[in-house]
């Protein structure tokens, strides 16, 4: 059985050869590494991908560890509509009693001629 401590000299040896290492070597070190530490494989992958630890804080009675955890940045999609496409269509979503998009969709042909005729909305067509 190991100590705490052991436990903490062998995670931080690991860690970096996981976090560098294919698929497949990640699995053969993981397994390695719960034989090893007895630690749950959901623990022990965790604990293995973590990237920097910063600290330790208590909020509300409960120990939260701080992490700096270098991932990817999301890439933001283009957008499609600009604001007046989507003003008008919150207007229309709003009139229509906030139904979902699905319903919405199919619906959009028959109800904008009608508030156009009943001057509910104005619509500029560019």
């Amino acid at each position: 059985m190991l100590t705490i401590r052991q436990k903490k000299v062998i995670t931080k040896e690991l860690k970096d050869r996981y976090q560098r290492s294919s698929k497949k070597e990640k699995t053969i070190i993981l397994n390695g590494f719960i034989q090893l530490t007895r630690y749950s494989r959901s623990y022990a992958a965790r604990t293995l991908r973590i990237k920097e630890v910063l600290g330790y804080m208590n909020i509300v009675g409960r120990r939260i560890r701080l992490v700096r955890d270098k991932r990817k940045i999301k890439r933001k999609k283009k957008k499609i509509y600009d604001q007046e496409v989507i003003t008008a269509l919150k207007e229309i979503w709003k009139i229509c009693d906030y139904i979902c998009s699905k319903r919405l969709a199919p619906y959009l042909k028959e109800i904008i001629p009608v508030l156009k005729k009943w001057g509910e909305i104005k619509l500029r067509l560019g």
